[in-house]
């Protein structure tokens, strides 16, 4: 993997890990509930996971994927629909707010 790459995939999980905790712990209001720690570092182990084993097993991919999105997609609909998407993730993390 070269360093670019390396440095992108590493500042795209560090940037995963800071909307993780606003997602969980911002509605929550306190940072001391370990049920939403448990989901972060798991949601976080998990994702980190998966792009240490693209890395090693197919950068390319991992390349592809890291410009993933709806800024990534050529036609309109796909980018309302990746929109979409991450609007009910987000709004999944926040559902008890």
């Amino acid at each position: 993997m070269t360093r670019s790459l390396q440095a992108r995939a590493s500042f795209r999980l560090l940037r995963l890990a800071i909307i993780l905790v606003l997602l969980v712990f911002l509605p929550a209001g306190t940072l001391s509930w370990w049920q939403g720690w448990i989901f972060v570092g798991l949601f976080w182990l998990c994702s980190a996971t998966v792009t240490i084993y693209l890395a090693i097993s197919d950068p390319k991919l991992l390349e592809r994927r890291i410009y993933a999105g709806s800024r990534a997609e050529k036609q309109e609909s796909q980018k309302i629909i990746i929109r979409l998407l991450f609007l009910s993730f987000m709004l999944t993390m926040v559902q008890h707010w």
